[in-house]
């Protein structure tokens, strides 16, 4: 397990409600595969952390969310 360190970065970050309340699920479906309950904080390293390795999922979901790629623009 990680331990917060005076070396750490903090990030602040806003979420619509849709992503609020659709984190509830994966953490309680993750704590019986862990055998203990986890804090939404450690949850969102692990998320965000998995993003890092996984760009092409973070590209899909922005395009999701309406941004586009400029060379799309160019036709």
């Amino acid at each position: 397990m990680y331990a917060i360190t005076d070396s750490d970065e903090r990030l602040t970050f806003f979420v619509h409600d849709d992503v609020a309340d659709g984190e509830r699920d994966p953490i309680t479906d993750l704590e019986p595969s862990l055998g203990r309950d986890l804090l939404k904080f450690e949850v969102h390293k692990a998320v965000y952390r998995a993003a890092l390795w996984y760009p092409e999922d973070v590209l899909e979901e922005l395009v999701q969310m309406g941004y586009h790629s400029m060379s799309s623009n160019c036709r």
